[in-house]
């Protein structure tokens, strides 16, 4: 089983690195950056699982006990934040209809953020193997994140000012909020490390990093694509023969905002909570959460279901009502 899984691992990464691979442009290398991370991190994970067991001898033992904060850097940092900013590129320029980063600087931020991860694993075995801590390792990776974080806001910024679309839409609007939680996360980390309280409140910093940044930007992009692609499947047929709505008119952004806003600020709270170590408080956040992503959710249904269309253009002659879970053929 072992076997099938990892060799079922290895297939994706190979997949995913070769498509990468054929058009390495600016979001495709962070991609691979992505990918690589993800390797490490999983190559984490298996070394804790056969320590564990007792099959990793006496240095997989010492990885266990103080690698989880490289773990946690491979994972959030490398696979899942570098693979997040190469995608966000690319949406934020077509979504505002502006000019994709120049590749001088978007490789530099990437250059930040490889180094950054490579220093974390590389460094961080090294510092374990010698019994050194990572004290070290740890405060230069918080230097290169807080850079790369640097860099990757003067690549949006450009995003932004360059942009010909003025309005920002609700997708755009909340994914400032998910960048201001990235911000957030560099300064937590580095707070947390020059305090040597990085490993103690790990579990905060991993919260606000997938749900403050990750997640909430995952949401707030899924808003658009999803009314996007529906008005595709049902309008696209019947362009030009019949009126038809804009992408816009799918949605409803005034009730959406509510929800998202919800979200946001139920996970800083629990982020807050968790800091100060107080769990009756953190439920409460979670629960706001819950009831945040279920309006959101409520929100995506009604677009799939055309619901906040008007009746005279909802389905035009030749239109087909859009399926809830897949699109129709």
């Amino acid at each position: 089983m072992r076997s099938c899984s990892s060799r079922g691992f290895g297939l994706i990464v190979v997949d995913l690195g070769l498509t990468a691979w054929l058009r390495p442009t600016g979001p495709a290398r962070f991609v691979l950056a992505g990918l690589a991370s993800l390797c490490a991190t999983a190559t984490f994970g298996t070394i804790f699982a056969f320590a564990h067991a007792g099959w990793a001898g006496s240095i997989g033992q010492s990885i266990l006990a103080t690698g989880v904060p490289l773990h946690a850097i491979a994972g959030l940092g490398g696979w899942l934040t570098l693979t997040a900013m190469g995608v966000s590129y690319r949406l934020l320029s077509m979504f505002m209809l502006s000019r994709d980063v120049d590749d001088r600087k978007s490789n530099m931020t990437l250059a930040a953020g490889a180094l950054a991860i490579a220093v974390a694993v590389i460094g961080g075995i090294l510092a374990i193997w010698l019994v050194s801590g990572l004290n070290v390792v740890l405060s230069m990776v918080g230097a290169l994140g807080l850079a790369t974080i640097a860099l990757y806001g003067r690549d949006v910024i450009g995003i932004f000012s360059g942009r010909k679309r003025r309005q920002l839409e609700l997708n755009t609007r909340m994914a400032v909020l998910s960048f201001a939680s990235l911000a957030g996360v560099a300064l937590l980390g580095v707070g947390l490390i020059l305090t040597g309280a990085f490993a103690a409140q790990l579990g905060a910093f991993a919260f606000l990093a997938i749900f403050g940044w990750l997640s909430g930007l995952v949401l707030a992009k899924l808003y658009k694509i999803v009314a996007f692609l529906t008005w595709l499947e049902t309008y696209g047929p019947v362009m030009g023969r019949a009126p038809t709505p804009r992408v816009q008119d799918l949605v409803s952004e005034a009730r959406a905002s509510k929800w998202f806003v919800m979200y946001y600020v139920a996970v800083w709270f629990g982020t807050l909570m968790l800091l100060a170590g107080q769990p009756s408080a953190f439920r409460v956040a979670a629960a706001m959460m819950i009831v945040a992503i279920a309006g959101i959710v409520r929100e995506v249904i009604r677009a799939r279901r055309l619901a906040d269309v008007a009746s005279r253009l909802r389905l035009p002659d030749g239109a087909c009502a859009p399926h809830l879970l897949f699109a129709r053929n």
